[in-house]
């Protein structure tokens, strides 16, 4: 018979009534400590009945299955979603169509056939297009493109075929021309002594030397001499189109990029088509020789032919429907190398107007590349503001763009805000995934911290934790759970501690993860602290040792303060390395103290078992409810970040490029090459 125990420990030891062992066990446990004069024992004594007397023992172990089923099914959409936005990302960067299943299932078969089925290849996705329309010269085009791309040949009877659908179009003779001819000629070398190798120095930038003559020889005169004859019919032709533009035109609005799966599938698809107007480039090339050759042999009859020939081209060229900015830089390189090839030609025939008049072509021509250094070497406005407010794509891509023109177009913080902020909230996104993923390890570790103690020691904090109020609870999920995400929300969206006036670039990736790490660093350390302080009064007869964690809270306030330092309201370029210095410790001490408490939890006295026991009881259920609070604003930012997406013009696919200011680069580009060549 066990010995006669107060009424307070006989209720507490209630579960254990049917093994008398343990229940002796926990009897001398709390019998060390226990003070039945405490003024509260006949509350808590009055507490365990009214828990007694709920009929509802399943309720706790169903809430919380229910908090794993709903983090299970949130962590699937969560790693659905990051996958596939990786896979879409990467399949840009690799120019591929990055149309899955989920993408093309939107589109109308009609649709479908004019985009390209996905489950074909490219070949097969051209030709399915043009045999639903044979009589149509632009499908037939795009044809003809893969074919060449799959068999490194047109098709037998491309000539025939493009006579017939579209005989007035001069794109398909310099097409054929470009990719049956175009290796017929090659470089003997690319800067003789002809070039100035003297040291070129404007506004305190080096300058490349200016490129001499380049010398051609003929690899294959037959394929040559077809070539050139190809030219002077083409020069002939009254129209130029590639159709590329009209095509785009019809394909891009088809993709909705009100969010960031639309807009990378619309990115993705923009990126992976391919232009025909590359091999235009070699038609330039054959000209060039066949200007050098004409120059050299001293006919000028010949030469001035090739003259007119190249002149019309460049007109050709010119007057067709504006494209990608890669097809514009296709022609300023054709006309470059074309004027430079004629004049030097003009020079050594001694035909001296004619000479002088590519000079100044050449010249401006010549200007263009410097000034195209000049603004690599010296970045304009545009490209400070873009690496200080814009966005990762931004910043990366339209530097880039802009340095092809004198002149880009306008762009301000509002045109940068956008994708910034989409920026942001994509990375927060990412931090919150990976911290949910941190807080399924952290509530599995206090499980098995749990079932580390004696069956004793595991009901006894159970049964303690079961004298938590409802106010209590309040508190430990208010103040442990809620009150860290609203500060670390409110610091990152609502204050200038946000960096969000920032790019990712300019802050180094820093922000918004450093606001993450903080928030994982206060549900570490304050839910402890505050599930100590409310069970200090309810257990207090019973004289546990459970403390109030004032040290825990005190770090804790101090961690953020620290985390806040460098935030860009005092100056995050102005901080010096030494201050960064001492916010790093801070930080790193913060974190350390947290890990610290950890291992002390796990290695303590075995005096602290039972008190450390109920703690970490009361925990699992708050680190489950942060998980799940975590798990649930992903979608809340994602939906921020589509938002922002959809506000983001910078990086919308429009029908000439895969943004509006590539668009317009693309646009002022040409306009540049014809000021130089004089076209309307």
């Amino acid at each position: 018979m066990l010995p006669e125990t107060h009424p307070l420990i006989e209720a507490v030891t209630k579960p254990l009534a049917n093994n008398a062992e343990q229940r002796l066990a926990a009897n001398a446990l709390l019998g060390e400590t226990f003070d039945e004069t405490h003024p509260a024992v006949a509350e808590t004594l009055a507490r365990l009945e009214r828990v007694d007397g709920i009929k509802r023992p399943w309720l706790p172990m169903a809430a919380i299955c229910g908090l794993a089923v709903l983090s299970i099914v949130a962590f699937s959409f969560i790693l659905n979603s990051m996958s596939r936005s990786i896979a879409m990302f990467r399949s840009i960067a690799a120019s591929d169509s990055a149309m899955d299943e989920t993408a093309f299932s939107r589109f109308s078969p009609e649709e479908l056939l004019l985009l390209g089925d996905p489950r074909l290849t490219r070949l097969q996705q051209k030709e399915a297009l043009h045999l639903s329309a044979p009589d149509r010269p632009d499908y037939y085009a795009e044809y003809a493109g893969a074919y060449f791309q799959e068999h490194s040949r047109l098709p037998s009877d491309y000539l025939e075929t493009v006579a017939r659908l579209d005989p007035d179009n001069a794109f398909f003779l310099y097409n054929a021309t470009g990719k049956e001819g175009g290796d017929s000629v090659s470089k003997i070398s690319k800067s003789p002594a002809s070039g100035s190798k003297a040291t070129r120095m404007l506004d305190g930038v080096e300058l490349p030397p200016i490129p001499g003559e380049t010398e051609w020889k003929v690899d294959d005169p037959a394929a040559f001499g077809k070539a050139v004859e190809m030219i002077a019919t083409a020069s002939r032709l009254p129209g130029f189109n590639t159709y590329e533009t009209a095509l785009s035109e019809a394909r891009t609005p088809m993709f909705d990029q009100s969010d960031i799966t639309g807009r990378l599938h619309a990115l993705a698809y923009q990126a992976a088509q391919s232009t025909q107007t590359l091999h235009l480039r070699k038609v330039a090339d054959l000209l060039s020789a066949s200007a050098y050759l004409s120059s050299v042999e001293g006919d000028e009859e010949r030469f001035l032919r090739i003259r007119d020939f190249s002149e019309t081209f460049l007109r050709q060229l010119s007057s067709a429907p504006k494209g990608y900015l890669v097809v514009e830089l296709i022609y300023a390189a054709s006309a470059d190398t074309l004027i430079r090839s004629l004049y030097h030609g003009a020079v050594r025939l001694g035909m001296v107007e004619l000479a002088a008049s590519l000079e100044k072509r050449n010249a401006a021509f010549q200007d263009k590349r410097d000034a195209r250094v000049l603004r690599k070497r010296d970045p304009s406005g545009i490209e400070s503001a873009l690496k200080r407010e814009g966005s990762v794509i931004q910043s990366l891509t339209l530097p880039m763009i802009s340095r092809q023109v004198e002149n880009p177009p306008a762009l301000d913080g509002e045109d940068f805000k956008p994708g910034r902020l989409a920026d942001h909230d994509f990375v927060s996104a990412a931090a919150m995934s990976c911290m949910a993923i941190v807080m399924l390890v952290v509530a599995f570790l206090v499980l098995l911290f749990r079932l580390r103690a004696p069956r004793h020691v595991r009901i006894l904090a159970s049964r303690f934790a079961q004298l938590l109020e409802a106010r209590d609870w309040i508190w430990i999920f208010g103040a442990g759970v809620a009150l860290p995400f609203a500060l670390v929300f409110c610091i990152s969206w609502l204050t200038p501690f946000g960096g969000r006036e920032l790019g990712m670039q300019a802050t180094k990736f820093l922000f918004p993860i450093l606001h993450f790490n903080i928030l994982l660093m206060l549900l570490l350390s304050v839910p402890p602290s505050v599930i100590r302080w409310r069970l200090a009064g309810r257990i207090a007869p019973f004289g546990l040792g459970v403390r109030t964690g004032w040290l825990g809270l005190t770090i804790s306030v101090l961690g953020v303060i620290a985390s806040l330092l460098p935030f860009p309201i005092l100056g995050w370029e102005a901080l010096p390395s030494s201050a960064m210095a001492v916010v790093a410790g801070l930080f790193l001490l913060w974190q350390g103290a947290i890990i610290f408490g950890i291992f002390r939890a796990l290695l303590g006295k075995r005096e602290s078992r039972l008190p450390k026991a109920i703690v970490g009881h009361a925990l699992f259920p708050v680190y489950l409810a942060a998980l799940v609070l975590s798990v649930a604003t992903v979608p809340l930012i994602l939906g921020s970040a589509n938002r922002w997406i959809s506000k983001d013009m910078l990086t919308k696919a429009v029908p000439t490029g895969l943004s509006q200011f590539e668009a317009e680069v693309a646009a002022e580009t040409r306009r540049e090459v014809n000021a130089i060549l004089g076209f309307e």
